[in-house]
């Protein structure tokens, strides 16, 4: 009989996120086990809410997630937030993905502990979705902006009032006018509709990194035998 897992998945079912990082993640730990782990998907926060995701593996709601972890939770994990302030932009999200993969093998952060993290990835750069047009750093002055993570201080910097907004509220808080912009990857004008409620896209130097981290619950982990952990 296979080893059931659950897959939780903050992000919605039709998130380029979810076809090609979750599904391609649960089919590869299928094949590799030869089917002798099998996984069960939960999308859109429907077992677990997006904020709550790493808490949620810590605890074991469910036995594998992902999440920006430095996005969400910068006092927890100081390390890897240095990775998300701006200015340092990569070559690529592929060549982000390989850096932070060879950090975390290299350092071992104490801070990663409490899971078994699987690989990483780094999302497509920060960009500046608003409800107006931004075409001078005049425009930023005040600006009700969502940002989260190391992105907050930069944004003071540049004169705008921050705010934090859970991921899956900022579709309403846009439409209602709560804040008046949001960044973050191009991939969210669709995944999370911002296009349906931010009418201007603003180009900047780069601003954000994001990186995505896929975990397991660490008791689930030490319960797999090492042929398993090694597939």
């Amino acid at each position: 009989k296979p080893i059931e897992l659950i897959v939780a998945c903050g992000v919605p079912e039709q998130s380029e996120f979810h076809k090609r990082l979750t599904q391609y993640m649960v089919q590869k730990i299928e094949e590799e086990t030869q089917g002798k782990i099998k996984c069960t998907v939960y999308p859109g926060g429907s077992l677990i809410t997006h904020t709550e995701v790493y808490p949620g593996i810590v605890a074991g709601s469910a036995n594998i997630g992902w999440i920006g972890l430095a996005a969400l939770h910068t006092d927890r994990f100081p390390l890897l937030s240095l990775w998300e302030i701006p200015g340092h932009p990569f070559l690529s999200s592929i060549a982000g993905s390989y850096a932070i993969q060879e950090y975390i093998e290299l350092i071992q952060p104490e801070e990663l502990s409490e899971v078994k993290i699987l690989f990483c990835v780094a999302a497509a750069p920060g960009l500046i979705y608003s409800k107006k047009p931004i075409r001078t750093l005049e425009d930023l002055r005040g600006l009700e902006i969502r940002c989260s993570g190391p992105m907050i201080d930069s944004m003071t910097a540049l004169g705008t009032s921050p705010s934090v907004v859970p991921m899956q509220e900022v579709y309403e808080a846009l439409d209602k006018g709560i804040v008046e912009a949001t960044v973050s990857p191009l991939e969210h004008l669709k995944t999370w509709g911002f296009a349906e409620v931010a009418e201007y896209i603003t180009v900047t130097p780069f601003m954000q990194n994001t990186f995505l981290y896929f975990m397991m619950n660490l008791e689930t982990w030490n319960s797999l035998s090492p042929e398993l952990q090694e597939a």
